[in-house]
């Protein structure tokens, strides 16, 4: 039975969105003074402070999320649950893997510490699994991604930073231009799959959507812009392999919305710059037969893979001071990412944690899409089937998929609730 969309739309739990969101700003590490710095980019000196000390804002939201999800658990709705025996053993055999981890990794605490990050998410997200229907989740991911696109707005505009037809700009806010692109991904394909599955205020879902690729294009990340227009891409072709005439025109509309991009990211005081600056969402071109030097960081990083290929450094302790120091002397730069999700997730558990993970990523995409085609007005289901696979596209250039994080925290969820199959459940 499909629950009805107006039942549903009128109890979303505003409260627990909002906590959520404030902690995750904090989490997230948000910073009113960003767009004032003169580099975005961390130094290794920064990076090694971060690792010694920690953040104690962190810790208190970490500490306060772990309390949210203990009293969802208490007050549980009265819902029967029947497991996924498939994701929920490669759900714990991750757990169990990575706790482990701890036993040969070269700094147990700092594993120790990113464990305690793992737990906090894993049982908030399978509270929010057991107390909320499963389109919650996009709406969750509307509510707090329009939140942080606003605050960072509103941050630009009011420190006289906002200035997007400058080629230099890139839209940031309060937070390193990569991880807003990513913000503003996820917002746009959240707007999508509601603006597609639902019946009322589709126009709003339509306009949010729009101003979502708007600053999607303005952060200028080429990885999140790219990932998520292909994901909608492969999503709308399995979706209706059949009917040609709406892939031709699905192909032909992002195609249009690169173009625009492309024009607008280049209208400088001298005109359009060149099709490659264009291609390259109008960001300076360096170095770009090494893909801005990622080739010579995981050449770096596969040489220490070699080492422990099997278990990896422990769950995501590799980049230790040491390692920063090293590596970052090495490049040249401030580094702590592999810049790829799959070469960190072998230096953090080895190639038996990986495929672990990948198999649990890939189960999910099948089930997420199986579900969504049999309950094909629930949103929830098609919002995880896209972030997975905007990830798994990410992931080859970034490495947010293989980190604790906001968007991995919205993939967790998604995974939870597939996981426990709700016997009673009204879609």
């Amino acid at each position: 039975m499909v629950q009805n969309t107006r039942l549903s739309e009128s109890h979303i739990p505003w409260l627990t969105f909002i906590l959520l969101t404030i902690l995750f700003f904090l989490i997230i590490g948000h910073d009113f003074t960003f767009p004032l710095r003169e580099q975005v980019d961390a130094s290794a000196e920064m990076f090694e402070e971060m690792i010694q000390e920690g953040n104690p804002l962190r810790r208190i939201s970490l500490a306060v999320l772990v309390l949210l999800a203990m009293s969802l658990l208490i007050f549980p709705k009265k819902q029967r649950w029947q497991p996924d025996l498939i994701l929920s053993g490669l759900i714990i055999f991750l757990i169990v893997w990575s706790i482990a981890s701890t036993l040969w990794s070269e700094d147990q605490m700092l594993t120790l510490r990113r464990l305690s990050v793992f737990a906090a998410f894993w049982l908030t997200t399978t509270a929010l699994a057991l107390r909320f229907p499963i389109l919650q989740l996009p709406y969750f991911a509307l509510f707090s991604a329009t939140i942080f696109l606003v605050i960072g707005l509103a941050t630009e505009i009011a420190t006289g930073t906002f200035t997007p037809f400058l080629k230099e700009y890139r839209f940031m806010g309060t937070i390193h231009p990569n991880v807003q692109g990513e913000n503003c991904a996820l917002l746009f394909l959240s707007t999508l799959i509601l603006s597609v599955n639902r019946t009322t205020r589709r126009k709003y879902f339509i306009i949010l959507c729009l101003i979502a690729l708007v600053f999607l294009i303005f952060s200028k990340s080429r990885t999140s812009f790219v990932s998520a227009l292909l994901a909608v891409l492969i999503f709308f072709i399995i979706a209706k392999p059949w009917d040609f005439k709406k892939i031709i025109i699905l192909c032909g509309l992002s195609g249009l919305v690169l173009v625009l991009g492309f024009i607008i990211l280049n209208l400088t005081n001298e005109g359009i710059t060149t099709v490659y600056s264009g291609v390259n969402l109008g960001r300076d071109i360096y170095d770009l037969d090494t893909l801005n030097g990622r080739l010579r960081i995981w050449n770096l990083c596969l040489t220490y893979v070699s080492q422990q290929p099997l278990l990896g450094y422990g769950y995501d302790s590799f980049w230790t001071v040491n390692n920063i120091v090293q590596l970052s002397s090495v490049v040249g730069w401030g580094l702590k990412s592999a810049h790829c999700a799959y070469i960190e997730l072998l230096l953090s558990v080895g190639i038996i944690g990986a495929v672990i993970f990948l198999s649990m990523i890939g189960y999910g995409v099948y089930q997420s899409f199986k579900r969504w085609r049999a309950v094909p007005d629930n949103a929830g289901y098609g919002f995880i089937f896209l972030i997975l696979i905007f990830y798994l596209l990410q992931g080859l250039l970034e490495s947010r998929l293989g980190q604790m994080g906001y968007g991995v925290f919205l993939i967790l969820w998604g995974l939870s609730h597939l996981a426990l199959i709700k016997t009673n459940e009204t879609v």
